[in-house]
């Protein structure tokens, strides 16, 4: 039987798939045999505490823009570093496109053709950014930010997605959070 905890199914055959492991954690594994006289002994298994293979970061969630440290030229993005899946994550790369406000939101399309800023960690600390200013910026533009991980196994597949309805999340609608702020009268 395969089990988890008490509870399990059968399996019949020379070796048997565990589904449903995360990657990179420790797990460990036993097993026993079933025939028409009985049941053996729990075995554990070679190598045991096992470790499941590391694979590419989890997808990052949104960035957020933060309100209170807008300007009329920048724009500050906050994010939460995704699971590592079992090897330590070592880079950040954030990719961003700047729109005035009068022009159409960009969209996924027009952030491959944006900025992109590799953010490794901190050399003192060794610990990767979880907030990036983003300056140059003119008064009275929408920035839209993208993120995603890497590790030493990869790059996470996927980029993180765009704040706000749609592709992100749909309780979070966009907001001028993610704007720089108006140019001052006169």
């Amino acid at each position: 039987k395969v089990q988890k905890g008490a509870a399990g199914m059968s399996y019949q055959g020379v070796y048997c798939l565990v589904p449903g492991l995360t990657p990179g954690k420790s797990y460990h594994i036993m097993a026993r045999c079933v025939n028409k006289v009985g049941m053996s002994e729990w075995t554990q298994c070679l190598t045991d505490p096992h470790r499941t293979e590391g694979m590419v970061p989890a997808k990052t969630m949104a960035l957020r823009g933060v309100p209170e440290m807008r300007t009329s030229d920048s724009v500050t993005f906050r994010w939460e570093l995704p699971y590592d899946n079992g090897a330590p994550l070592n880079d950040v790369e954030v990719r961003y496109c700047a729109r005035d406000v009068e022009k159409p939101l960009p969209d996924m399309r027009a952030l491959r053709d944006g900025k992109l800023i590799e953010l490794d960690p901190d050399p003192e600390t060794g610990k990767l950014p979880t907030e990036l200013t983003i300056s140059g910026l003119s008064p009275g533009q929408v920035v839209m930010a993208v993120a995603r991980s890497f590790n030493s196994i990869g790059g996470s597949r996927e980029w993180s997605d765009l704040p706000g309805p749609g592709r992100g999340d749909p309780k979070n609608f966009i907001t001028w959070d993610c704007a720089t702020l108006p140019a001052a009268p006169g």
